[in-house]
């Protein structure tokens, strides 16, 4: 009879090795089963052997995982009925079904792996940590569900459990932050300044989340083609000093660019529209639902209730809040127009409110966006994309022919998407030249004649896995693996790792084959390591868009032959058809050869007559972006005095 333990954290191995020694059990007769990368590393570093999830897990699971939350979108979709004072509604419902996506999908991966340890030995006995918590927090990267999970999955196939280890206490939950009432009277004499500079100036103002995502250079064009714009930026941070949160509020009177604490702005809100929310969300577990939250006949609702409870109804509320502030401030400041790289929280909220009073919001996608390959992918991009391309924007900014493709897809299939387009060259991705490329291939340290091949994925930890197209952590491993194996066999290459945002994998060399060909990479700008490229290696990415308008070849590996991001052409033999300037690989067998090939062909996209439009406008196509940014700053708007609103105060104590 074989034993599992199934681990998540270090400290869980901790409590295992006790309870090993405590009861003179040879830690040997155990497969541990390592679902964290963190601890992996540790176990590898003990010299421990252990399992990962691709023992259990593959395509099949991600299509049952993907289906069933597509049957809980649409029942939530049919069933929220929330809308509040202010005629919000479809921002609430796109950040529910966010987070219960990535919760989930979370679960639903732990029955998976439990199945297949099931099917492979169904006389195993399963051991699992005391140790369970379900958090406040909107996700799981601290939550303790495995023994949950494990429990149910037991009981429902007969199988022996056992826990060993320590409990956790369950925290209470925190259902909203009160809203700060500290506001000075000195801040509200410098907010009431700016609006009145605005007004007598004849300042057109757009609001924007963010001077970052390739921000910074875009609205320095738009100021110099209009001069009078004002920049106003709303923050919720309690962390701001107080004379940083002054001069970013008067800052907009010498830069152009103002920087408001959201929380100045009455709310106007009532302890009874709140409890209203919190009600109509929780009645969504309480209704017949038909097996709607099983997964193999193991009903999770109990948990996923629990995780709403706790975490996401607060973050829920605390929209609320906001929808009340904006709405103070679109009173007290005639926004022209809301640019933003975000579509999700405050700022789906923001795109909704200004859509319902005739207002322009413009979202600028930041990401890559295909058309959808089949209905898993269908699936798992529908639900992204509401935070992106697909929310409340009145209008999108379309970078590339893919993402048109994209969103055309999705407005012949759902009518209620009604975006406008607006064909621009890619606006904030980044622009490499030739001084680039030499400047950073000699920062980095790479010879003249090495070429430099990057590898840059979308990536997820722990409780934010999207499946289908992106990668899970054990599949990263195992591709990055792959690539450096090849980058080892070709001669004069490097390979540079670049590690996504919000990422830290400290011991990702542990998981990698020895060499001294590759660097890893995690700070400064993207755009420095993609100008040193000869060839761009990814999965899925916003990087693989990159590298193509920069006429940089893009390999897409997926040895799990699930993914082929542009549904390109399939690479077999070096005379296959349609494998330049991308080209899918999905065989370990055809990597070395495929990578060779792509760095040997690399030149023709420099050649003037090599066609690269499938993936880029011309660059003429900017002038469509603003041209459309000038019409909007000198269209008149409607008074900021507006009657709706007049319950709206600046406040202060």
């Amino acid at each position: 009879m074989s034993k599992i333990v199934l681990l998540e954290f270090i400290d869980e191995f901790t409590e295992f090795q006790d309870f090993v020694k405590k009861n003179n059990l040879d830690i040997n007769n155990f497969t541990i089963v390592a679902l964290e990368h963190e601890l992996q590393a540790h176990l590898k570093k003990s010299g421990i052997n252990f399992k990962n999830s691709l023992s259990y897990i593959g395509n099949d699971s991600f299509k049952r995982i993907l289906l069933k939350f597509d049957n809980i979108r649409k029942y939530i979709e049919n069933n929220f009925d929330f809308t509040d004072k202010n005629g919000i509604r479809n921002a609430y419902v796109s950040e529910l079904l966010h987070y219960l996506e990535l919760t989930v999908n979370y679960i639903c991966k732990i029955f998976e792996i439990l199945r297949g340890i099931y099917e492979e030995n169904k006389d195993a006995e399963i051991y699992v940590c005391e140790k369970s918590y379900i958090g406040n927090s909107v996700f799981i990267s601290d939550d303790r569900l495995l023994k949950l999970l494990v429990e149910k999955f037991a009981k429902k196939n007969n199988i022996n459990s056992y826990l060993f280890g320590c409990t956790y206490e369950q925290k209470s939950s925190t259902l909203s932050k009160k809203a700060r009432r500290d506001m000075s009277f000195i801040y509200l004499i410098l907010l009431s300044i700016l609006k009145n500079y605005s007004k007598v100036f004849n300042k057109s103002l757009m609001l924007i989340p963010t001077k970052g995502y390739g921000f910074k250079q875009l609205l320095s064009e738009i100021k110099k083609r209009n001069s009078n714009v004002l920049f106003i930026t709303l923050y919720d941070n309690e962390n701001v000093k107080w004379y940083q949160k002054y001069f970013g509020l008067i800052s907009g009177v010498f830069s152009n660019n103002s920087y408001i604490d959201i929380n100045s702005f009455s709310d106007n809100t009532d302890l009874q529209e709140k409890d209203v929310l919190k009600d109509k969300i929780m009645s969504l577990f309480d209704k017949k639902s038909d097996s709607i939250f099983e997964f193999y006949e193991i009903d999770f609702k109990d948990i996923l209730k629990d995780k709403v409870k706790n975490g996401i109804i607060a973050h829920l509320q605390q929209m609320l809040l906001w929808s009340y502030m904006l709405r103070c401030f679109t009173q007290n400041f005639d926004i022209k127009i809301l640019m933003s790289p975000f579509g999700r929280g405050i700022w789906y909220i923001a795109a909704e409110m200004l859509n319902k009073r005739g207002k322009i919001s413009l979202f600028v996608s930041h990401g890559t966006h295909p058309v959808p390959i089949n209905q898993y992918h269908e699936i798992s991009i529908f639900n992204m994309c509401r935070g992106f391309m697909l929310g409340d924007y009145s209008h999108i900014a379309i970078s590339t022919p893919v993402q048109k493709l994209h969103l055309q897809y999705f407005k012949n299939k759902y009518k209620n998407i009604k975006n406008e387009e607006i064909n621009t060259e890619p606006l904030i991705f980044a622009n490499v030249t030739e001084t680039d490329r030499l400047k950073n291939r000699t920062s980095f340290g790479f010879l003249p004649h090495e070429k430099v091949i990057v590898h840059a994925v979308s990536l997820k930890w722990r409780g934010m896995e999207r499946y289908y197209f992106l990668e899970t952590i054990d599949e990263y491993f195992s591709d990055l693996a792959d690539i450096v194996s090849a980058v080892n066999k070709t001669d004069n290459t490097r390979l540079i790792i670049r590690l996504h945002p919000g990422i830290d994998l400290n011991e990702l060399r542990l998981f990698l084959p020895e060499s001294d060909k590759y660097i890893i990479n995690s700070s400064g700008q993207f755009k420095d390591v993609l100008s040193s490229a000869d060839l761009l290696i990814s999965y899925s990415s916003t990087t693989i868009d990159e590298a193509l308008i920069n006429k940089i070849p893009v390999l897409l590996y997926d040895k799990w032959n699930r993914y082929n991001h542009f549904q390109t052409g399939v690479y077999e033999t070096r005379e296959s058809e349609d494998i330049f300037p991308v080209c899918y690989v999905n065989s370990r067998d055809k990597l070395d050869e495929a990578l060779q090939f792509m760095l040997e062909k690399k030149e023709m996209l420099k050649k003037e007559d090599f066609d690269i439009n499938k993936y880029k406008y011309a660059e003429s196509y900017k002038d469509n972006f603003y041209r459309f940014i000038k019409k909007t700053l000198k269209q008149k708007g409607e008074s900021s005095e507006d009657s709706r609103y007049n319950s709206c105060e600046v406040r202060h104590r």
